[in-house]
């Protein structure tokens, strides 16, 4: 669950600079090794990541914004404020989902942790 959790306010946290590519690559390159080795279901960072993304695409250097605001002649700030509530209701829904995927993979899976000592990584064909 925590993993799923984490996923997502990492993708928000990235997607606070308005690329959303740099948030997939991020985040994908991040969680999907520790989602693999743990044998948890990649959709649900997929889903987390998207939907994270999307909020946070909203804010004013995002593109959407920008792109509404110049289009209507008016101050990014003027389109962005009002649309700060349904953001943060926004976050707390997909920090909401991600609990809620998370707790299902928890039932799904049990409790998993990594092995003790070493590194995850001993399997891996990297630094012989």
């Amino acid at each position: 669950m925590k993993i799923v959790l984490g996923t997502a306010v990492l993708a928000m946290l990235i997607s606070l600079d308005g690329d959303g590519s740099t948030t997939y690559m991020i985040t994908v390159s991040a969680m999907l090794p520790l989602y693999q080795r743990l044998g948890m279901n990649a959709l649900n960072m997929t889903c987390v990541t998207i939907l994270a993304g999307g909020v946070m695409n909203l804010t004013p250097w995002g593109g959407p914004t920008a792109r509404a605001a110049t289009a209507l002649h008016v101050d990014p700030a003027d389109v962005f404020v009002p649309l700060i509530p349904s953001m943060v209701i926004a976050c707390a829904g997909v920090l909401l989902l991600a609990w809620y995927l998370g707790l299902k993979e928890r039932r799904r899976l049990g409790v998993v942790t990594l092995p003790k000592g070493g590194s995850w990584m001993d399997n891996s064909v990297c630094c012989g």
